[in-house]
């Protein structure tokens, strides 16, 4: 095993890219106390988006909406959190959040957006005195009525959906990290499988790929065993069931094959879009006589902010990465003379090969 390739798969892992997660809820639900303690457990920063509405404004939540009203608050709030510009961080919002179309479209495009969910009656035993609380709630208006209204905004901007009910915070707390878990893994397998198609094209078929344990233990956070991995991606499998199909997952020792049915090809297909960035690079590299100037120009186009880096030694000339988005990679180069050569990384698996 002494290629690039067959040592990246060997130490292939899931990146920490960097992306936020992003709680939404009811007030009362519980999100500030979840958010502190998840982000404790991935090492990642806290944010309190009321707690920073109220720094920024220099007044409590209640006594703002006394002053503005509920719409002057809402605008408050929308302009404070769609100017959120963090990474690597929970960010808890408030109830209310979902009202802002530009705040939530800011937040979503930069994590995963998780919603908390209690049914309305456990709710009202927490809440008390909304008004005390800075409940954003109409005059007349009832907990119930205001639920009913928010909740579908909550299921229109959620990744992921957690039922808190009967849960303790270490509970709901690790069902987040397993949902965070597998939609690492399922973005994983995609950004490989439309990688395959810009090289091979696209054919309606089916295909393998495999994993060590040790990658997918990173990109769950997990300490487990090849058995107790099959279970957990026995619910994987169900999860991703409406995209990628049946998809089949078999250990032997600690390598794990997921045969993935022509359902997935189709599905990978139909989302790649026409100037999907991995279709452009492939081409221009596959083309004779493309220069390094013309790579960095493709980078530069995408209107994300990017990094180049020399590396000078034998395996590589360049490497180029996004710092924004969700494309975690870096690409690295390599000008053959004849033909230009790269490889893309994640970020652990770069640090490891010490370029």
């Amino acid at each position: 095993m002494n290629t690039i390739r067959e040592k990246a798969a060997a130490r292939y892992r899931g990146a920490d890219d960097g992306r936020n997660i992003i709680l939404i809820g009811m007030p009362g639900v519980g999100k500030s106390t979840v958010g502190v303690v998840l982000a404790k457990h991935l090492g990642y920063y806290f944010m309190d988006s009321d707690l920073l509405i109220q720094e920024r404004e220099g007044k409590l939540l209640y006594e703002i909406i006394d002053e503005q009203g509920l719409d002057g608050f809402q605008r408050v709030e929308n302009q404070v959190n769609a100017s959120i510009d963090v990474k690597r961080s929970v960010i808890a919002t408030g109830g209310s959040a979902v009202y802002g179309v530009e705040a939530m479209e800011h937040l979503k495009n930069s994590g995963m957006v998780v919603y908390l969910s209690l049914p309305c009656g456990e709710l009202s035993e927490r809440l008390g005195d909304l008004s005390e609380r800075g409940v954003a709630i109409r005059e007349g208006q009832t907990l119930e009525e205001l639920f009913a209204e928010r909740a579908p905004l909550y299921e229109r901007y959620a990744d992921v959906v957690i039922d808190c009910r009967g849960k303790q915070i270490r509970q709901i707390v690790k069902q987040i990290r397993e949902e965070l878990g597998h939609k690492k893994l399922e973005k994983n397998l995609i950004d490989l499988m439309k990688e395959e198609q810009a090289k091979l094209g696209y054919r309606k078929e089916s295909l393998r790929l495999y994993y060590p344990l040790g990658t997918l233990n990173h990109l769950y956070g997990s300490r487990e065993n090849a058995d107790q991995m099959q279970v957990r991606l026995a619910d994987f499998a169900c999860t991703i069931r409406h995209t990628l199909g049946g998809v089949h997952i078999s250990h032997r020792g600690e390598r794990f094959c997921f045969e993935i049915p022509e359902q997935g090809s189709e599905y990978v297909h139909s989302i790649m879009k026409e100037d999907e960035f991995i279709l452009r690079l492939v081409e221009l590299i596959g083309s004779c006589g493309t220069t390094m100037g013309q790579v960095q120009a493709l980078f530069e186009a995408q209107q994300r902010p990017v990094i180049i880096t020399p590396m000078g030694g034998e395996e590589f000339d360049v490497m180029i990465r996004f710092t924004a988005g969700d494309d975690p990679y870096y690409y690295c180069f390599k000008d053959e003379g004849c033909h230009m050569i790269y490889h893309r990384f994640l970020p652990e698996d770069y640090a490891e090969f010490g370029f």
